[in-house]
């Protein structure tokens, strides 16, 4: 039986993308890091303001226009006001990356209940960790540097998996926790080579018993709703909804 409270998973998995260049507006949370991931590079509505909506839009798009980036929302259960996707909609962004969050409760014993392919699970120090990422994300040293910033950057506790075959990395995934209880597993990638070959499988079991061992009894992920690959790997981790969110932008500025 799950029992994290939603809005306090919803705070750790924004405090775990850490994000030096971070504004707050009337409540609002803009986070500013160039890269791909857009839970960095987005507005993010968690408290409540005193300033009209339309308002707070526009400023927000004059900030992130002077960044250089585009103006992109996240859109959870938990936004301040409830009504801001409506208003975003009304006011002509697109709504796009409609992504579950799960959560599910553990055992200690999720190698034992899945099968998966036979590789070799490690846990590398940092500068380690983000090459072998790099590597298997087919990245370059930009990447390589943004990587390291928001590992740098990250108010939290992680820890970095790698799984190897053979002696070469074949997937890296990473598990990040406030609390001991609750933890989360971000950024989990098999290489273009190794896909479809349950190699995720079994790096996520071992993230989720070395979790287990270290006091964790919940665990939660993101994963986009246009995955059926690894939404099935995560329900046959025991991994169930918890909540959805997705993202707004103007058309044209979806990326």
């Amino acid at each position: 039986m799950v029992s994290a409270d939603l809005r306090r998973v919803e705070e750790l998995a924004l405090a775990v993308t850490g994000v030096a260049r971070t504004r707050f507006y009337d409540g609002w949370m803009l986070r500013l890091a160039p890269g791909p991931s857009k839970r960095g590079r987005s507005v993010n509505a968690i408290y409540g303001g005193t300033l009209p909506v339309a308002a707070k839009i526009r400023h927000c798009e004059g900030v992130y226009a002077e960044a250089g980036l585009p103006a992109i929302f996240r859109l959870t259960p938990f936004d301040v006001p409830a009504d801001l996707d409506t208003a975003l909609a009304a006011a002509g962004y697109v709504a796009f990356d409609v992504t579950d969050v799960l959560i599910a409760s553990l055992t200690g014993r999720a190698s034992e209940a899945v099968r998966g392919a036979a590789v070799d699970v490690a846990t590398p120090g940092p500068p380690a960790f983000i090459d072998a990422v790099v590597a298997v994300r087919e990245g370059g040293a930009r990447e390589r540097d943004l990587l390291a910033d928001r590992l740098a950057n990250t108010p939290v506790n992680w820890r970095g998996f790698v799984a190897r075959r053979h002696g070469e990395t074949v997937a890296t995934g990473q598990i990040a926790w406030e609390s001991r209880e609750l933890v989360g597993v971000f950024d989990v990638a098999t290489a273009r080579r190794a896909r479809g070959q349950r190699i995720a499988t079994t790096l996520c079991a071992a993230m989720l018993d070395a979790a287990w061992s270290a006091g964790a009894r919940e665990a939660y992920l993101q994963v986009t709703v246009d995955n059926p690959p690894a939404q099935a790997l995560y329900r046959a981790l025991g991994f169930r909804p918890a909540y959805r969110y997705h993202y707004r932008a103007r058309p044209g500025e979806t990326r």
